[in-house]
């Protein structure tokens, strides 16, 4: 799974989210684990692209945005664990993302799910 996620960066849990300068375009990634650990490979839970990550990441991150912060919550609850954020600085960010949805097909991206793809429009 560490290939696929070749070029990003891991800032940890999702209140690391202030350490990405404002205003930088890229794709993030939750998943289980930094690395595989004693044998436990990496899971990607899900992708998603953003125009300011640092923006979006906080929407994760603040209760206030009540769907996005229910989205991370019920994925922290659901797997017993806190998701770890990888980002990507990218302009490319809807190209990047479709790559890494249709490549690694997470459990929480709905359009991969669903069978659609990013030009049906769909918004997650």
């Amino acid at each position: 799974m560490g290939d696929k996620l070749q070029g990003f960066e891991c800032i940890g849990n999702i209140c690391y989210y202030t350490n990405i300068p404002l205003g930088m375009a890229g794709v993030y990634v939750f998943t289980n684990e930094q690395k595989i650990v004693n044998g436990k490979e990496q899971v990607v839970y899900y992708v998603g692209k953003a125009q300011c990550l640092r923006k979006r990441l906080y929407q994760y991150a603040e209760q206030a945005y009540s769907a996005a912060y229910k989205k991370i919550q019920q994925i922290g609850d659901q797997k017993n664990e806190d998701p770890i954020v990888w980002v990507k600085y990218t302009q490319d960010n809807a190209v990047v993302e479709n790559e890494l949805i249709h490549s690694i097909k997470p459990e929480y991206n709905i359009r991969v799910n669903e069978g659609m793809t990013a030009k049906d429009g769909v918004s997650i």
